[in-house]
């Protein structure tokens, strides 16, 4: 089961969903002031992964939010930076559950027989953190959730498009702010 979990962690990290759609979150500091924002840095989170994750995953992640960043006219620095984003990813196993029910008539009595299907899937959740270097509070708090499989295509575009959403809803909240 452990080796299974890693395998599916390792490959997929959260890189959210072929079959179905992302799920996206965010809430902020209602104090903080973004459009002050314009340098950050990424914190190195190796404790916030499971044992067996995909380093190269790791890279991709860290590879889509400074493109990200960039897009939103951040730029990357290593000291002083205004911002610190740290990010982590978790998986968990969930159930789904579908019932069925079959009614049976005979010449003098009816039967009713229910069927219930249980599936499990991996849930993987990418979550990030901006957090402001002056006051060292969180200011913004974005995930981003979907199935992940073993079997995931595209493992890069899927990444990019979570990170992209998240950083869609931040893009919001600094816009009205």
């Amino acid at each position: 089961m452990k080796a299974s979990f890693n395998f599916v962690f390792g490959l997929s990290v959260l890189i959210l969903t072929s079959c179905s759609s992302v799920r996206v979150n965010s809430d902020y500091d209602q104090a903080a002031s973004f459009q002050e924002y314009k340098t950050y840095k990424i914190v190195k989170q190796s404790d916030n992964f499971p044992l067996g994750v995909n380093a190269i995953n790791q890279q991709r992640i860290e590879t889509a939010i400074k493109a990200t960043l960039t897009d939103y006219d951040y730029f990357y620095a290593d000291q002083t930076p205004d911002l610190l984003v740290s990010y982590f990813v978790k998986i968990n196993t969930e159930q789904a559950y579908n019932t069925y029910s079959t009614y049976y008539s005979g010449r003098w009595r009816g039967v009713m027989i229910t069927d219930v299907d249980v599936r499990e899937y991996q849930e993987g959740t990418l979550i990030i953190d901006l957090i402001d270097t002056k006051t060292k509070q969180v200011v913004w708090h974005g995930t981003a959730s979907g199935t992940v499989s073993e079997n995931m295509k595209n493992v890069e575009q899927k990444i990019n498009e979570a990170v992209a959403a998240i950083f869609k809803e931040y893009a919001n909240v600094k816009r009205t702010s």
